[in-house]
């Protein structure tokens, strides 16, 4: 029996050839939802690097999205949209200082409950 309710929000898949090396990358926007019904949002960022016949694979969890809806789309779609597409280790990093960014351009006086670490 799970107490949450999981629904994957939105997908979007990169692509990147650089040295010798095919990158595909996924990142999803995930919500959870808790039976009083508050959803908590987080982005998963999973890549795998070819070159010929080796495959290097990493997955990445972020948090930090707290319950804010509209801080979850803005900040997924700066990250699926980067012209560099950013790697799972980053993504904690890129999404504690965009957090930071968004709450203080915020300025209109409410609060963005989030869970950085």
């Amino acid at each position: 029996m799970s107490f949450l309710e999981t629904q994957l929000v939105t997908t979007v898949h990169r692509r990147e050839h650089a040295d010798g090396v095919s990158h595909e990358i996924e990142y999803t926007l995930w919500r959870d939802i808790v039976p009083e019904g508050n959803a908590f949002y987080y982005i998963k960022c999973y890549r795998e690097a070819r070159r010929d016949d080796s495959v290097k694979a990493e997955l990445e969890i972020a948090g930090g999205l707290g319950n804010d809806a509209d801080l979850a789309a803005t900040i997924f779609s700066r990250i699926a949209a980067a012209d560099n597409p950013p790697h799972p280790v980053h993504l904690k990093d890129i999404i504690r200082d965009a957090v930071i960014e968004y709450t203080a351009a915020v300025g209109d006086g409410r609060t963005v409950s989030t869970c950085l670490q």
